[in-house]
């Protein structure tokens, strides 16, 4: 998994973990007593500020190294709230960086029971790689992929929602709104403290209500001004679980009973200004009830993603000045550079214009679009303005590049899937650096550079590194919009960018067409990642 730092302030917190909570719902009572229950639960014995101060204290630890403060830490952060998920996750990690293997399956077992976990999420974290060699590991991946292939498949069973009568009545939309907008602002202010399934649990009941409420109101006001405010709410809720932008997943009979809701609002409603963000999320449903194709690693057909290209490029030319439109067109720049597309740099330049001239004070445009992981970014500006130091003095700039192949590595080493990357990286240095090929990281990490210089010699990171201790805050990552990491760029000869976010075996495949050498690699030694 890529760690960002929208869901969090750290980028730890692990998304995937928690988007698939989803189909408990399905299982839940429908009444606002139920809610009641679900919250009832004892709640922290301390403050949020006391939390948070410990959280970061824990994270500062956790970061350089420290495992056994961060283990203290997150001790303390734990007995406030006993059944927030952070600290449960922060003592697993510690426990195995500290090689107490019956600490870390004993926190690992309380957070399988505060919600389903991604087995391979946890596979490919590095932190606990103490553990792979133990008989319990093996098992407890294998109950995990279980349980999550089974939430997988409610996930994508259609709903049944609860009656209409078991909601309260409302004399008017804004007021069901306001009533329902009250109750998930109090769940997320209390959300701190309670377990991703206690959380879940919440935002379920509410969601749930919250339709069938809409539905009576629409059943008693057949003449309200505000049916279509209501109506779009209705399947706007619904349909804010499918996390329509998470283009990885299907959604079987769950995203065709949405678009046939979908469908059924813009035939009711044609002129509602609600049709724009009914059109855009029709779209990204569809793609996710598309037929079955591709292979594992690319889960969708090229005519798929064609299809999806299309119809944005449809919604932002009939929505054009909306922020459905510009939305649209956000996220046709955002998949620009997806091989079945092959939007080239001018292309993508002149979309980006459109966007900074229509759109250029639309906050919800822009906030989704420069949120996204910075591949169109690069893509479109290149890296002439690039300008960095390394830790041996040395200054990266656009004129650098030219005459080699580079591979820009932005990177930390509390990231797993980047310390994951490292093999790969240090095959393809061992192999060309000599040949004409120059590697340079671009580090994220936090705090003190003698903690991280150690770090790279205890590993065998040989290649260059640019450090100053900001990490999303570094110059360079804000330049070019990187909010998820691992994320590579590599520069061909004439200092162009070639390609963005590779990674493995495609990556290393494409360093070879760049430098256009033949031959195997040779086999690399163990990997030293500690």
């Amino acid at each position: 998994m890529d760690y960002t730092p929208e869901e969090d302030s750290d980028g730890r917190y692990p998304r995937r973990w928690a988007e698939m909570i989803g189909p408990r719902a399905l299982l839940r009572l429908t009444s606002l007593v139920v809610f009641a229950a679900t919250m009832s639960a004892p709640g922290p014995s301390g403050s949020h500020r006391d939390f948070e101060k410990l959280r970061n204290k824990a994270m500062t630890a956790y970061r350089a190294g420290r495992w056994q403060e961060a283990k203290q830490h997150w001790e303390q952060a734990h007995a406030i709230a006993p059944d927030a998920f952070q600290p449960i996750e922060g003592l697993a990690e510690a426990a195995a960086q500290l090689w107490r293997p019956d600490e870390a399956f004993a926190w690992l077992a309380k957070a399988y029971d505060g919600g389903v976990m991604d087995p391979a999420y946890l596979r490919e974290d590095e932190d606990y790689r103490s553990l792979h060699g133990d008989a319990r590991w093996e098992p407890l991946l294998a109950a995990l992929t279980t349980d999550w292939d089974n939430t997988s498949a409610r996930l994508r069973q259609r709903q049944t929602d609860p009656d209409p009568q078991s909601a309260p009545s409302f004399k008017s939309y804004r007021k069901l709104a306001a009533a329902f907008n009250r109750q998930r602002r109090d769940l997320d202010d209390d959300r701190w403290y309670l377990s991703i399934a206690q959380y879940a649990d919440g935002t379920s009941t509410i969601r749930e209500q919250r339709i069938a409420a809409l539905h009576r109101y629409l059943a008693e006001h057949p003449k309200a001004g505000d049916r279509a405010d209501a109506a779009w709410d209705a399947v706007g809720t619904r349909a804010s679980t499918l996390y329509i932008y998470y283009l990885y997943r299907r959604w079987g009979e769950f995203g065709t009973q949405v678009l046939d809701e979908i469908d059924h609002f813009l035939r009711e409603f044609p002129g509602s200004p609600h049709c724009g963000q009914a059109s855009l999320n029709r779209a990204f449903v569809a793609f996710g009830v598309r037929p079955e194709g591709g292979t594992a690693d690319h889960p969708w057909r090229d005519e798929d993603m064609l299809t999806l290209d299309r119809s944005l490029s449809e919604i932002s030319r009939k929505f054009a000045g909306t922020t459905a439109g510009g939305l649209a067109l956000a996220w046709r720049l955002m998949l620009a550079d997806d091989p079945a597309i092959h939007a080239g740099a001018p292309e993508m330049s002149a979309m980006k214009a459109q966007l900074d001239e229509q759109y250029g004070h639309d906050r919800e445009v822009l906030k989704i679009l420069w949120g996204y992981p910075g591949a169109a970014r690069v893509l479109i500006s290149g890296i002439a303005d690039f300008d960095g130091t390394d830790l041996a003095g040395t200054r990266w700039t656009a004129s650098t590049f030219k005459g080699k192949v580079t591979l820009i590595d932005f990177w930390a080493t509390w990231c797993g899937p980047c310390v994951g990357e490292i093999p790969t990286i240090r095959k393809a240095w061992t192999a060309y650096h000599d040949k004409g090929l120059a590697v340079l990281g671009v580090s994220l990490d936090f705090d003190d550079r003698a903690q991280f210089e150690g770090w790279l010699a205890r590993n065998d990171v040989a290649w260059p590194q640019i450090w100053d201790g900001k990490g999303f805050s570094t110059p360079l990552a804000r330049k070019y919009g990187v909010h998820g990491i691992p994320f590579t760029v590599l520069v061909d000869r004439d200092g162009h960018v070639a390609n963005v976010g590779l990674r493995g075996d495609a990556l290393l495949a494409r360093i070879r067409v760049l430098l256009e050498v033949r031959g195997e690699l040779p086999s690399e030694k163990p990997a030293s990642i500690q």
